[in-house]
């Protein structure tokens, strides 16, 4: 059996401009049950990647997975 070891990333800083819309975003999100919130420690973590949708009046949430992705193909 394959075990996969968890990675947790630090967060990066988010322009002050974002980040009432982010947190909209993310509110959004739970509403919706597309996401959880997670009340205990976890060994899972990437930072998330804000980016603005064509129209300019949106955001797309992304999370930034490189690193986990890159260190579990490494196993």
């Amino acid at each position: 059996m394959l075990t996969l070891k968890p990675v947790a990333q630090s967060p990066r800083r988010q322009p002050f401009i974002i980040r009432e819309e982010k947190e909209k975003e993310i509110q959004h999100l739970l509403n919706q049950d597309i996401i959880e919130k997670v009340n205990e420690p976890t060994g899972w973590a990437s930072p998330p990647v804000v980016t603005p949708k064509k129209d300019q009046s949106q955001i797309r949430l992304n999370e930034d997975m490189r690193v986990a992705n890159h260190i579990n193909y490494l196993l």
